[in-house]
């Protein structure tokens, strides 16, 4: 669910999905009481449904609206919401090694978008193989952004953050090759939870860097769909530095252990300081945490 003045009569509008359904409505605002809901776009085939979190991100110039549609391998792009009609790009199963075999930056939706991919996946992550008939392990991108992780920007990389697992990697070129290297998500190393539905690049401590900002969906498939049903609800951030050799890593900070993410969750300046607060919204509860330094 987002909020944005859709029409320009300064008053926010509300634009929703539930999860894996069929498409998407916006609720205008006429006063502080009053809505009026109709559908932006719908999917008319009953195989496809929409993710938990879709985006709706400023891209040249305007918000446009994204969402993968999981079981056709089809993500819809729409150019703004009012948009004639609607880009269906195909996300194939072998979506993160496409990406590293491209060789240059276009590596985004459609090749509309410089830079690396980093995407949340309904599955765990894995080396994708030439042959994907068995369903297990697919990467399946829910959840799109653009990253620079190497100083020279010469090869592009693509983090992969599952949805269900745990770990983010990072997919190259080398020589027509695919490597991943696992950058984080050892639980040996910090309780980094599964079920991670949502996630945000933002810059949190103003260093220019983009961090990433996830976290436990508890109960995400009710109290016995997931390994872990009842594991601290952990809220991350991670935190981006750049090293003596150019390349970037994530330090994982806690937030809080009692609420996590939902299917979504927003980054916004709530108090007027001019730093970014995290807001999420699930089974736990609605919470607000505001910044500090």
């Amino acid at each position: 669910m987002y909020t944005y003045d859709l029409t320009g009569t300064g008053k926010a509008d509300i634009i929703s999905t539930s999860a894996h359904n069929y498409g998407f409505w916006w609720s205008e605002q006429k006063d502080a009481n009053s809505f009026v809901q109709r559908p932006l776009f719908l999917d008319p085939f009953a195989v496809a449904k929409m993710p938990a979190s879709p985006l709706f991100p400023f891209t040249q110039g305007q918000k446009d609206l994204f969402d993968a549609v999981n079981r056709v391998r089809t993500d819809h792009f729409k150019r703004s919401p009012f948009a004639a009609t609607e880009e269906l790009c195909r996300m194939a199963q072998d979506h993160a090694e496409r990406l590293a075999k491209s060789g240059d930056k276009e590596a985004n939706i459609g090749g509309k978008y410089k830079g690396t991919v980093m995407a949340v996946n309904s599955k765990r992550f894995t080396a994708p193989e030439k042959d994907l008939k068995a369903k297990k392990d697919q990467l399946t991108p829910l959840q799109q952004f653009t990253l620079s992780l190497l100083p020279d920007n010469e090869k592009d990389r693509a983090l992969v953050l599952p949805g269900f697992e745990i770990g983010v990697g990072a997919a190259k070129t080398d020589g027509g090759a695919i490597q991943y290297t696992l950058l984080l998500g050892d639980r040996k190393q910090f309780s980094l939870p599964s079920q991670t539905h949502a996630l945000h690049m933002v810059d949190i401590d103003g260093d220019g860097l983009k961090d990433f900002v996830t976290g436990r969906r508890w109960w995400a498939h009710g109290p016995r769909g997931d390994a872990g049903p009842n594991d601290p609800a952990y809220l991350y951030w991670f935190q981006a530095k750049r090293g003596q050799d150019g390349m970037i890593t994530f330090t994982p900070h806690v937030i809080d252990d009692e609420s996590g993410v939902g299917t979504s969750f927003a980054i916004a300046d709530m108090n007027g300081d001019g730093l970014p607060d995290v807001i999420v919204a699930n089974k736990k509860g609605v919470h607000v945490f505001l910044q500090q330094r």
